[in-house]
């Protein structure tokens, strides 16, 4: 399936907000120009066109180049048929400040004297986190290397645009806490499937070799499509009397048998995914109370495969999961048959 760059703008029509290209403050590299090229792709981000005249002149999106100081272009649509049919559904309905897109522009309208971006990657941002002023937009590379004194450096951050590089400590993704993410499939995107993320360099402790160099992140746009991997059953070993199976989970939040353990009191009442997010799996993990792990909802349009649900706790079951709103869930947790 292919969406036309008309039917993009009317799902965009009523969103709006403004994703600034911030510069980091520690990297004076930044490239001047003078505004998008129609010759080659670059990295952009952008906000909705809320002037109130007549299309396409109006209500389109206003385009700049990440990391770059260029004044914003005027764009009536955004094309996105150069992408498969899992990132054009992943990307649908994505609020405009929540988008970094790397593409060019197209050819100027006979008719109305605009263009449409051309749209050959785009990432997603996640829910309900914005770029925090300042921050610059990058990938990040990791190299593991032999230290010999500290600091070591094992991340390498590239600039989207100007390919600036700088190497880092540590990578810190703390302020994107609250979404209850999966690390491993966090870390995942970011060391090795080209997510783009928000952030700025940090000085930490001084080390024998200099001080650390720490990269700040304010919000990670995964790159689309996001494929999650199918996850064979779990093991169920046979654990001695009075202990229980506990669990890891992976890159791809599948369950990885991690030993048994002796269970401890835990709280029957779990915390739900924020707005925006939808769980992926509850799962018990080694020796802790069971875990809840959420997921961007534009990730799964129950098209995917059917989230793993862990076995609930004694005397607790399922109810309400499914294809529910477009995406897989488990449901909720009953427990005693109370809710």
């Amino acid at each position: 399936m292919k969406a036309s760059m008309f039917g993009v703008v009317g799902l965009f029509g009523v969103l709006a907000g403004c994703a600034g290209a911030a510069s980091d403050v520690q990297d004076d590299a930044d490239e001047t120009r003078d505004d998008l090229s129609a010759g080659r792709e670059t990295f952009v981000v952008l906000r909705h066109d809320d002037r109130k005249c007549a299309a396409p002149r109006c209500g389109g999106f206003w385009l700049k180049d990440a990391n770059r100081r260029t004044a914003e272009s005027y764009v009536s649509g955004l094309d996105v048929s150069r992408l498969d049919a899992l990132a054009q559904e992943q990307f649908r309905d994505a609020p405009a400040q929540e988008l970094v897109l790397k593409g060019k522009l197209g050819p100027v309208s006979a008719s109305s004297g605009t263009r449409a971006f051309l749209v050959t990657t785009a990432y997603r941002g996640l829910p309900g986190f914005t770029v925090d002023a300042g921050d610059g937009f990058a990938t990040i590379a990791y190299v593991p290397i032999r230290c010999i004194t500290a600091p070591c450096n094992q991340f390498t951050a590239t600039r989207l645009n100007t390919g600036t590089k700088t190497s880092l400590t540590s990578v810190d993704t703390a302020a994107l806490a609250s979404a209850a993410l999966n690390p491993e499939w966090l870390r995942d995107r970011i060391d090795n499937d080209g997510a783009i993320v928000a952030a700025r360099t940090v000085q930490g402790v001084k080390q024998p070799g200099g001080y650390e160099r720490n990269y700040d992140v304010s919000q990670v746009f995964v790159k689309l499509p996001d494929v999650r991997a199918t996850c064979a059953d779990p093991a169920l070993p046979k654990c001695a009397a009075g202990t229980i199976a506990g669990y890891e989970l992976d890159e791809s939040s599948c369950q990885v048998l991690a030993g048994c353990f002796t269970p401890r009191a835990c709280p029957k009442f779990m915390r739900l995914c924020g707005e925006g997010y939808h769980q992926v799996t509850r799962y018990q993990p080694y020796e802790a109370c069971p875990g809840l792990v959420c997921e961007p909802e534009f990730l799964d349009r129950c098209t995917g495969p059917i989230p793993m649900c862990a076995a609930p706790p004694a005397g607790c079951h399922y109810e309400g999961g499914g294809c529910a709103a477009g995406r897989h869930t488990c449901g909720h947790l009953v427990c005693d048959g109370t809710p």
